[in-house]
């Protein structure tokens, strides 16, 4: 039996819109992407899911919803990827000012058109340490921790 990791993603939708991050390093670099990563230690996969979103787009969330976990499995890794995905629907704003977003080391956010998020800048072939996953499987549907 192969050891898994706890990964998270997360999803910021508006009407249209998706925020998305361009990844600067580790899994997804050089694509868009949501915000996430490793769960530490301790902590449960949707606190996970609200810090990396904070430390990686400066956004801080009440509420997230899950809506699926992706294994990815890689040739010569005996560790599996197990990515638990989330979406919030959308930011309440009480102090609204024009601001560039917050660059961190992970990611540089950007908000494009939803349709063209979805098709038009993430790569359905996802790589790690610049290795295909050899198989990929997705659960749909609300999950439980």
């Amino acid at each position: 039996m192969r050891s898994s990791r706890l990964y998270t993603l997360v999803l910021v939708l508006q009407p249209q819109r998706v925020l998305l991050g361009m990844k600067k390093r580790g899994f997804g670099a050089g694509r868009w992407n949501g915000f996430g990563g490793k769960v530490q230690e301790g902590e449960t996969v949707e606190d996970g899911a609200k810090r990396e979103l904070q430390e990686e787009s400066g956004l801080t969330v009440d509420t997230l919803h899950k809506v699926g976990q992706i294994t990815f499995e890689f040739t010569g890794d005996p560790e599996l990827m197990d990515v638990h995905v989330f979406y919030t629907p959308g930011l309440t704003v009480t102090h609204p000012e024009w601001c560039r977003p917050p660059r961190t080391p992970q990611a540089a956010p950007a908000l494009l058109p939803e349709r063209e998020g979805s098709h038009g800048y993430l790569d359905p072939r996802p790589r790690h340490r610049g290795r295909q996953p050899d198989t990929q499987v997705l659960g749909v549907g609300a999950g439980t921790d």
